[in-house]
């Protein structure tokens, strides 16, 4: 999963604590315990974005920083034996900020200790000198990472086991879903929308008709994970789906479609609090998009890294696209990330596909050629298919396995069931660089765990803690958000 180890497991239980408190409107959260490493003393996008910021007149940022607890501050005191660091997510900092310059479109977050915001110059400035912790990152913009392939990972005999993704969810970041698609529908889905514009106008949106697609791309993938019908499924199609749009509408017809890093944490941070509820299982988080340069070693971002622990301590693995760029040396971002489980491209003969990004870090390989799959109904006929290439179709495959995984074996730990996958994978050599990667074996990862696939499996009863899910309606979505 990046280079995340069992020590990197043990320590994210201690690594970040939260404490949530209000005071004259004011949420902020605490850092307790160490960051991760460098993530106060490492250089940020700050010199790159005044450059950016005086051509076009504004940009889109991430900022974070802590400051110390002060005597002037006795609502939030006792925190200082917590290391007394303050996040500076409230209200003085937004406004002094918002006092000085130009700022638009800020969004807060309820678990993440970042405030994403549009600024001008002055705004930009301000915020980097409000004080000496604070750092500035640049609100990427990321792009969609663009019926045989279910016998070809083995999940046709892990499904005649019983082991079908029954009881999780796998939570699908993308352009949005046609959730009423034969080939989805049916099975418990729930709704949400992380963007610029909702349906609802906003930047949040939760419920049904959020995640209305924008784009055929994240159809397809969500087909490709927990699609059924039509003589072929998906990896866990008995598995429940969190279809969430993160991406912005086109301005013009043929612009492409875009997520900014504002949009895509935005969800995540709310996944976190979904996952801490207890009430329903999430197996995986699936992100077929990614842009930027390509790294050989793992990307230092602190912010999704800190988002990917907190959802591996609840068991959620995060799942990401290595991109399309034929990279041999390097994957993109966010799929470089510590801890994001990067998955690379291999055609039906098991051949790495000629697109597919890979590097040192790349976790593993899954179909990613001509995968047949659903895209968004329009107007009447027949509900409509078609076959696109991509690490985009890959990495579903592998968010599927983990549904299906967590099936079989609901007690063990994300660490166990990663190791699976990757240890019966059968061994594939990258003729471009030498390395060789594991390929997805569904099957063969189900037996790792000791769950046999020569007989049907059981599903969690009601009353385990990886229960059934509930469907779709309102009373629905408040057992399972809270909200």
């Amino acid at each position: 999963m990046g280079g995340w180890n069992e020590s990197d497991r043990v320590k994210s239980k201690t690594a970040v604590a939260r404490l949530l408190i209000r005071a004259s409107a004011l949420a902020v959260l605490v850092w307790v315990a160490a960051a991760p490493a460098g993530a106060q003393d490492a250089a940020d996008d700050y010199r790159a974005l005044s450059s950016e910021v005086s051509a076009q007149g504004a940009v889109r940022v991430l900022v974070t920083g802590w400051h110390a607890v002060t005597d002037d501050e006795p609502a939030i005191r006792a925190t200082a034996a917590d290391r007394g660091m303050l996040a500076l997510t409230g209200d003085e900092f937004v406004n002094s900020v918002t006092n000085r310059g130009r700022v638009s479109a800020v969004r807060r977050y309820e678990t993440l200790p970042i405030v994403a915001m549009t600024v001008d110059a002055t705004a930009l400035a301000t915020a980097k000198t409000y004080d000496a912790g604070v750092r500035i990152w640049k609100d990427q913009p990321l792009r969609p990472s663009l019926a045989d392939s279910g016998p070809m990972v083995g999940a046709d005999r892990a499904h005649a086991s019983g082991y079908t993704g029954k009881g999780t969810f796998i939570a699908v970041l993308d352009t949005g879903t046609d959730v009423k698609h034969p080939f989805i529908a049916g099975r418990p889905i729930l709704e949400a929308c992380f963007a610029d514009r909702c349906p609802n106008g906003r930047q949040r949106m939760v419920g049904p008709g959020a995640a209305r697609p924008i784009d055929l791309h994240g159809t397809h993938v969500a087909g490709i994970a927990i699609g059924k019908g039509s003589g072929m499924a998906g990896v866990a199609p008995n598995a429940g789906l969190i279809a969430i749009n993160v991406f912005n509408p086109r301005v013009r017809t043929n612009d492409p479609v875009r997520a900014n890093d504002s949009n895509i944490l935005g969800a995540l941070d709310w996944l976190i609090r979904v996952a801490s509820t207890g009430r329903t299982t999430i197996a995986s988080i699936n992100m077929s998009l990614g842009g930027g340069p390509s790294f050989s070693t793992p990307c230092r971002h602190w912010i999704y890294e800190l988002a990917v622990r907190l959802l591996a301590q609840r068991n959620v693995a995060t799942v990401a696209a290595a991109g399309n760029e034929s990279q041999a040396r390097g994957i993109s971002y966010p799929s470089c990330v510590q801890g994001v489980v990067s998955v690379g491209a291999i055609d039906k003969d098991s051949r790495v596909a000629r697109f597919s990004n890979s590097a040192p870090i790349l976790d593993m390989l899954a179909p990613g050629v001509e995968i047949l799959s659903s895209v968004p109904r329009s107007g009447g006929g027949r509900a409509p298919f078609k076959e696109f290439p991509g690490t985009s179709m890959a990495a579903p495959h592998v968010a599927g396995a983990f549904a299906v995984l967590r099936q079989a074996a609901p007690d063990r730990s994300l660490q166990d069931l990663y190791r699976a996958l990757v240890l019966s994978g059968r061994k594939v050599h990258d003729h471009r660089n030498g390395l060789v990667k594991p390929a997805l074996d569904v099957a063969g990862a189900v037996e790792a765990l000791g769950a046999r696939t020569g007989r049907r499996g059981e599903p969690p009863t009601a009353g385990s803690r990886r229960g059934g899910a509930p469907q779709k309606d309102d009373d629905a979505w408040r057992s399972v958000t809270g909200e």
